[in-house]
C-alpha cells in the first residue's frame, strides 16, 4: 500500500480576469480569451498571446475527455463556460483530490508556461508576476495539499532576483523558468546570481515540457517536438558539463513531464564522454553524481518497466510522479488504479518515494498535518 500520494506535476488554470492585475503599461498586451479568432478553423475559444500561436481553452482543463474521442470532441469548441469549478474554487479541487486518491499536488501555472515561449522578455515577466500573485492566493486555502511553483523570466537578472524573491515571500515553494539554455547556455557568468540564489533559499527549479523559449523544427511538426525530450537533455547537459552544480553543489533542478525512460541512457552518454574526453574548468563531479544530488524527474504515463528500470539505473529518489490534472491526458479521475499498475514492479519502499515522498522531502510537504485525511491507494 502507499499511503501517501502527492502528484509532482499539476496545474492552475489562470481566470481570464487574472490579467487585469498586470501592471498598467502592459496590460493591452497581457493575455486575451478570444472566441473564434480568424486565424483558426475550429470554433472555440482561444488563448491569444502576442507571438503565439492562439490555443484553444479547453486544452488547458479538459481532464478526463481526451481519452474518449466522442466526449474531447463535443466538449473541445466549448470554453470557460465547460470549465470545472475548480479552477477558482481551491475547496472543490480538495474534494476532486479526494475523488482521485491524492493528497495533495504541486501545481504549475497553465498560461503563464506557456507564455515562457513568448518573445517581450519585460512584457512576460509582469505577466508572471500576476500569475504567480493569483497562484499564492489559490495555494494559501490549503499549503499543504496545494503548493505553488511559479513562473520567473531570467531576461534580466536583477529582476529575476526579485521575484524569486517575491514569490518566496508569497509561499510559493519553487519557480519555473524557461528550458532553452539559448546561445550564451545556462552556464553563463551573470546567471550564476540567480542559481546561487535559489540555492541559498533552498528553492527548486523547474523546466517544464512545451515551454521553451525557441522551437524546434521536425518534418513531423508541433506533435513530434512533443515526443521529444530533447530541450531538457540539452538544458541540463549544459549546466552540468559547463560546472553550474559545482559552483552550486546544493542546487535542486526538476525536470517536469519529460518522462523519466531517458534519465539512465543520458548519464550513461555523459559519463561516458567525460571518462573519454577528461573534466573541463570547474567542473569536478561525474553526471551520474550531479544527477544524483541535484536533480529530479516527473513523469505520467510510464508503465511498471520504465519505473523499475529507471529506479534502479538513476535512483528511486529521484523520480516523483505527477498527475498532470487538469490537462487532457491526465490520470484523473484514475490515477489510483494507475499508480496499482505502474508500481507493479517497485519494492514498497521506492514506490513510496516515487508516489509522494519524494515530492513532499523537495518541497517541504507537512505529511504529519495531513495525516487526518490521507487517502490510501492500493498497489498489490
Amino acid at each position: 500500500m502507499v499511503d501517501f500520494v502527492f502528484s509532482a506535476d499539476s496545474h492552475i488554470v489562470e481566470p481570464p480576469e487574472i490579467w487585469q492585475r498586470v501592471e498598467a503599461r502592459y496590460r493591452d498586451r497581457a493575455p486575451k480569451i478570444v472566441r473564434n479568432p480568424n486565424s483558426q478553423e475550429e470554433p472555440g475559444e482561444y488563448y491569444v498571446f502576442e507571438d503565439l500561436k492562439p490555443i484553444i481553452v479547453t486544452k488547458f482543463f479538459g481532464a478526463g475527455h481526451l481519452h474518449d474521442k466522442l466526449k474531447w470532441d463535443d466538449f473541445r469548441p466549448h470554453g470557460f463556460e465547460n470549465a470545472p469549478p475548480s479552477l477558482w474554487d481551491p475547496a472543490a479541487r480538495l474534494a476532486e483530490q479526494d475523488e482521485d486518491g491524492i493528497d495533495g499536488e504541486l501545481l504549475f501555472p497553465t498560461m503563464g508556461m506557456v507564455a515562457l515561449a513568448a518573445k517581450d522578455d519585460e512584457l512576460k515577466a509582469a505577466c508572471f508576476r500576476a500569475v504567480n500573485a493569483y497562484l499564492a492566493e489559490y495555494c494559501a486555502t490549503a499549503p499543504d495539499r496545494l503548493v505553488g511553483v511559479g513562473v520567473v523570466s531570467l531576461h534580466d537578472i536583477p529582476t529575476a532576483l526579485r521575484d524569486l524573491g517575491d514569490a518566496a515571500k508569497m509561499g510559493l515553494r519553487g519557480v519555473m523558468i524557461t528550458g532553452s539554455p539559448g546561445e550564451e547556455g545556462f552556464g553563463a557568468p551573470h546567471l550564476d546570481r540567480f542559481w546561487a540564489a535559489a540555492q541559498d533559499m533552498d528553492i527548486p527549479i523547474t523546466m517544464h515540457d512545451l515551454q521553451v523559449r525557441g522551437d524546434v523544427a521536425f518534418t513531423g511538426g508541433r506533435l513530434t517536438f512533443f515526443m521529444l525530450p530533447m530541450e531538457i537533455q540539452t538544458a541540463l547537459a549544459d549546466m552540468i558539463t559547463s560546472g553550474v552544480f559545482d559552483r552550486h553543489p546544493k542546487l535542486k533542478v526538476v525536470s517536469a513531464e519529460n518522462d523519466v525512460g531517458w534519465l539512465p541512457h543520458f548519464v550513461h552518454r555523459l559519463d561516458h564522454l567525460f571518462m573519454i574526453g577528461g573534466r573541463r574548468g570547474s567542473v569536478q563531479r561525474m553526471p551520474d553524481e550531479v544527477v544524483r544530488e541535484n536533480i529530479w524527474a516527473s513523469t505520467q504515463f510510464e508503465g511498471a518497466a520504465i519505473m523499475e528500470y529507471v529506479s534502479k539505473a538513476v535512483g528511486a529518489d529521484r523520480i516523483m510522479w505527477g498527475s498532470d490534472y487538469p490537462h487532457p491526458d491526465s490520470t484523473y479521475p484514475n490515477s489510483r488504479r494507475w499508480i496499482r499498475d505502474a508500481s507493479a514492479n517497485l519494492a514498497p519502499a521506492d514506490a513510496a518515494r516515487i508516489f509522494g515522498g519524494n515530492v513532499a522531502g523537495l518541497y517541504k510537504v507537512d505529511i504529519d498535518s495531513l495525516a487526518g485525511d490521507r487517502n490510501t491507494v492500493a498497489i498489490a
